[in-house]
C-alpha cells in the first residue's frame, strides 16, 4: 500500500511538471546486487572515463538495466552550454522513470538555467555482458519510437541543501550532442541523463538566464521536438 502511494504520489508531480505518465513495461531482467557504490578506486575509470555512480533504471517499478554514470563528455568546459552542478548528488540506487517529456522541452529547460544550476551525465551500460547493453539497448528503442525523453524526479534534501531536481534521459543524436555540445562516437550505447532544478524549486531554472528562446531556439528548428506538447499516454 506504501508503494502504490508513492507511485500515485509520483504520478501528482509528473503531472504538474509536463511529464507522460509511463506505460507497464514488461521485466527485462534482476536489478543489480549493491549496485549504489561510491568508491572511487582505480576500477572505477573505465575506457569511457571515471565512474561517478552505479545504479539501475527503473520504469514503473520495473528493473531496466544496470547503469554506469559518467562525466557528460563535453567538448570542452568552456562551452557555452556546459554545466557545473556537481552531479550525481545523492543520486538513489534507482532512477525511477515514470514519465516521458518532450525532448525539446528537456533541452529548453537545461538551456535555461544557470550553469552552476545544471550538469549533463552518460549512463552506458553497468555490466554488459551480463544483459545490462541489450537491456539498455532495448529502454533506448522504446524512447526514440516514442520520440521523448524519460523523466526522473529527485526529491528535496533538506539536511543537504538540495531542492527538488529533474534527471531527464536523453538518447544522444548528432544534433543533439552538437546543441549540447557532447561528444558522442555515433557508437557507443548510453542515454544522457541532463538535470535541472525541479521548475518552482528554491533554485529554479531562469533567474538571471537568456531570455527564452535566446539559445534553445534554435535546437527546435528543423527537428520537430521542440514544440509543447504534453499529456497522458
Amino acid at each position: 500500500q506504501q508503494q502504490q502511494q508513492q507511485q500515485q504520489q509520483q504520478q501528482r508531480v509528473g503531472r504538474q511538471h509536463g511529464g507522460r505518465p509511463m506505460p507497464p513495461h514488461a521485466p527485462l531482467g534482476q536489478p543489480p546486487q549493491s549496485a549504489n557504490q561510491h568508491s572511487m578506486g582505480p576500477s572505477n575509470n573505465t575506457a569511457h572515463g571515471r565512474v561517478l555512480w552505479r545504479g539501475s533504471i527503473v520504469k514503473q517499478s520495473v528493473h531496466m538495466c544496470g547503469v554506469a554514470c559518467l562525466d557528460g563528455g563535453l567538448l570542452s568546459p568552456d562551452a557555452p552550454m556546459a554545466g557545473f552542478a556537481a552531479e550525481p548528488r545523492f543520486w538513489p540506487d534507482q532512477l525511477h522513470v515514470n514519465y516521458r517529456i518532450s525532448i525539446g522541452d528537456a533541452v529548453e529547460q537545461y538551456a535555461h538555467c544557470l550553469p552552476e544550476q545544471r550538469a549533463i551525465r552518460r549512463l552506458l551500460p553497468l555490466n554488459p555482458e551480463a544483459g545490462d547493453l541489450q537491456q539498455l539497448q532495448q529502454f533506448i528503442s522504446y524512447l526514440n519510437g516514442k520520440d521523448r525523453a524519460g523523466m526522473v524526479k529527485l526529491p528535496p534534501l533538506r539536511e543537504q541543501g538540495l531542492g527538488p531536481r529533474l534527471v531527464y534521459l536523453v538518447v544522444p543524436k548528432p544534433h543533439i550532442c552538437e546543441h549540447l555540445q557532447v561528444m558522442w562516437d555515433g557508437r557507443a550505447v548510453m542515454l544522457l541523463a541532463v538535470v535541472v532544478p525541479q521548475p518552482g524549486g528554491a533554485a529554479a531554472c531562469g533567474a538571471g538566464a537568456a531570455p527564452l528562446g535566446a539559445v534553445a531556439g534554435s535546437y527546435g528548428h528543423g527537428h520537430g521536438t521542440a514544440h509543447r506538447h504534453h499529456g497522458r499516454s
